[in-house]
């Protein structure tokens, strides 16, 4: 585990994790300590001593703080060796069947549900495919009613003709008049009865489409919603890591040698300041950044009771900023971030808050997507345990955006964010492989260079949006956790 050490000072090694090696430690003043005040919980100088808030405290030397504090670390030594020998390998192998009864029992229960929408999708087709032929019949029979009724009009017309040349012999030849004159106004009506036939024609053979586009935007919808509440994030899917070389001043957090997992110690490195009343956050970036493009991660934030998570906007290359400017994130313009106090969730940007409706549990893992394919983006998160979006943020940035994240320490309790893996090839690792499958590269001994990633903290107030309403149930069935 790569520790924030001070320096070139040299982690110590232990069981996978690299821990500082803490600075001696001294008064609040930073002047030597002579004797440990037991009621306050800090080393005094002598001119600490001479504060009358220490009047009437109880005092340790600094040589019996150290061996109570060595026998009270030997003692959780030895207990967590002795949990370490009961039945561990019975355990694992018990959870492991468990593991298995509950993953097959979902894969059941989705591939039944998924038969269920074939069914739904496959009957809904089959409905619109009848009344698509009804409309396609219905249509048709009035032109074959037409064909056989020109028919008769032809030969009513070619009758005409034939009449007509006969009238024009007859008013040559001198014949009554009177009689020919009715003959032609008969015949006047036959022919406009034969006119307004082939207008019938005309009209009825111009094909009406509004019918067939209704149906044509009733099937478009139903797939519209389809992909509204089918929401694919994880098809985006990042395995991005923290930062192992962020602010070297900064004593006390640890990262897990994979850079996967980053600790907050339940002892502070230096004495808490008196007049301050609440922890201050510490935060950590990813190493990865992204300008462009879809992005997903996961974080576990089960073990962590006031966390933040999000993104930040940073020009790539520069100087990593210190805890100091990191604390500013959700109150600028250039970060958004998703804050857990205690369970209560609360949307951060440009130092407006927005509470965030609470799921019916607590979230222990958090999905997190970064949509920067159009003018305005989008950053949401969502409740992986629980199925649905907590928060969507509206953003448009132009340098480099980072994922963010913070921890608060909590006495007596280590505290710790750890990024997921999902099992999953990370989008731009396929991307490459697609590439060089159409190039014909070969990539084997290439390393992959998709794989961007982020450092900061994220996710309605100005420039915000409220949560959407999706439903994501099955969202996180096929997770698991980074081993």
């Amino acid at each position: 585990m790569s520790s924030l050490s001070i320096g070139s000072r040299r982690p110590s090694s232990v069981s996978g994790f690299s821990v500082t090696s803490f600075k001696p430690t001294g008064c609040s003043q930073g002047k030597n300590a002579v004797v440990f005040c037991d009621t306050c919980s800090m080393p005094l100088c002598e001119e600490c001593l001479t504060n009358v808030e220490h009047r009437s405290h109880k005092f340790k030397t600094m040589e019996e703080v150290c061996k109570d504090k060595l026998e009270h670390i030997d003692k959780q030594l030895e207990k967590c060796k002795g949990n370490s020998q009961n039945n561990s390998q019975q355990l694992v192998e018990s959870q492991e069947e468990q593991l298995e009864r509950d993953f097959q029992e979902v894969q059941d229960s989705f591939t039944e549900q998924y038969r269920e929408l074939d069914d739904l999708l496959n009957h809904t087709k089959e409905h619109a495919v009848t009344l698509l032929e009804a409309q396609r019949q219905g249509q048709k029979k009035p032109l074959y009613v037409l064909a056989e009724e020109g028919d008769r009009y032809k030969m009513r017309a070619d009758k005409l003709q034939t009449d007509i040349a006969d009238l024009k012999q007859r008013v040559s030849s001198g014949a009554d008049s009177t009689c020919i004159l009715h003959e032609i106004q008969a015949h006047q009506m036959s022919i406009d009865l034969i006119d307004e036939f082939y207008k019938k024609v005309s009209r009825i053979s111009k094909f009406d489409k509004s019918r067939l586009e209704a149906l044509e935007k009733s099937i478009q919808h139903i797939v519209e919603k389809i992909v509204e509440i089918f929401p694919r994030p994880w098809e985006f899917y990042e395995d991005i890591t923290f930062n192992p070389n962020p602010d070297k001043t900064n004593d006390n957090l640890m990262i897990s040698d994979d850079h996967a997992q980053v600790f907050l110690s339940p002892h502070r490195s230096s004495p808490k300041v008196p007049y301050q009343t609440r922890e201050t956050p510490f935060y950590v970036l990813a190493k990865q950044s992204w300008k462009k493009g879809q992005h997903y991660w996961e974080v576990d934030v089960g073990h962590c009771r006031t966390w933040a998570v999000g993104v930040v906007e940073l020009a790539n290359g520069s100087r990593p900023p210190s805890q100091a400017a990191l604390m500013r994130l959700g109150r600028n313009k250039r970060s958004w971030m998703l804050e857990s106090e205690d369970g209560e969730l609360t949307a951060l940007h440009n130092d407006n808050l927005s509470m965030v409706k609470q799921p019916e549990q607590e979230v222990t893992r958090l999905g997190v997507y970064l949509d920067m394919t159009k003018n305005n983006g989008q950053l949401s998160f969502y409740d992986v345990g629980g199925g649905a979006v907590l928060h969507t943020f509206r953003l448009r940035v132009k340098k480099s955006v980072f994922p963010a994240f913070s921890l608060t320490r909590v006495d007596g309790q280590l505290q710790s964010l750890v990024l997921c893996n999902l099992g999953l090839k990370p989008k731009n690792e396929t991307e490459n492989e697609n590439e060089s499958e159409d190039s014909g590269a070969d990539t084997s001994s290439r390393p992959s260079s998709g794989m961007s990633g982020v450092e900061m903290s994220t996710r309605p107030s100005s420039g915000m949006s409220g949560a959407d309403s999706s439903d994501i149930s099955g969202y996180s069935s096929d997770y698991s956790p980074r081993s």
